[in-house]
């Protein structure tokens, strides 16, 4: 999987926020997760769509409320989401039953290729990640600092 946003000081200031047991904090920065992924990653993994297949695959990214917060999820009754966000390796030889017949076939085809798990992976929803990084170390930046604040740092 792709590289995650870096924050510096983002786990021990999750682990901090965890000591503090204050419920309306954690309600506020499980708020924040879900904003971020519902208002900044996915109108910028929708507008990096740029086929039909990618747009189809983009159209059903959907924040979604965890216990940790909040995440996208991609794809759901749509098979062909990852394929559209990672690509798949082209002309694998592959064995089809049609009709009632088997027959070689190459496939995969109808996915862009592969670009590998690294900092470079994906075609919509990674970029769209990579390029708002700024917005959301600022975002997760000014929410600690918000949560922190009447404990006198964290």
């Amino acid at each position: 999987m792709a590289d995650p946003v870096g924050y510096e000081g983002f786990d021990e200031a999750r682990r901090a926020l965890k000591k503090m047991q204050d419920p309306e904090k954690s309600r506020e920065y499980k708020q924040a997760n879900f904003d971020i992924a519902n208002e900044v990653v996915i109108p910028a993994a929708r507008a990096n769509a740029s086929t039909r297949l990618q747009r189809r695959a983009a159209g059903t990214l959907v924040a979604v409320r965890t216990e940790s917060g909040g995440s996208v999820r991609l794809g759901q009754g749509f098979p062909a989401a990852l394929g559209a966000e990672f690509g798949a390796d082209r002309n694998q030889p592959r064995r089809v039953f049609r009709y009632g017949k088997s027959f070689n076939a190459r496939g995969f085809n109808q996915f862009e290729p592969w670009r590998g798990s690294d900092r470079g992976a994906g075609y919509f929803l990674w970029p769209a990640i990579r390029e708002q990084e700024g917005e959301i170390i600022n975002r997760y930046d000014q929410l600690f600092r918000d949560l922190f604040d009447d404990e006198g740092g964290g």
